[in-house]
């Protein structure tokens, strides 16, 4: 899932949170309704912000690969390292 990625806030909403508060309920959703084994989400490697939040989320840097025809950092976290975490 490339998420944070593709969120565009204005910059008036910046630094506010808003990414990681979205994120965390999206990778809520995917372990704890739907009942994902693994999430991934990926980013520009320039987009410094977008990766702090995957980060934050205690996902895991997965390196460089392709993804929508593009080289993207990528993040994963697995349910068991999600429910580590103290959530779900």
């Amino acid at each position: 899932i490339g998420f944070a990625d593709r969120l565009n806030l204005q910059l008036d909403r910046w630094k506010q949170g808003l990414a990681s508060e979205a994120a965390r309920a999206m990778a809520s959703h995917a372990f704890d309704s739907l009942r994902l084994n693994e999430l991934y989400a990926v980013c520009n490697p320039a987009n410094l912000a977008s990766a702090q939040v995957m980060q934050r989320l205690g996902m895991q840097d997965a390196g460089i690969q392709t993804w929508y025809g593009r080289s993207l950092v990528t993040y994963r976290i697995d349910a068991e390292g999600w429910r580590g975490l103290g959530r779900g």
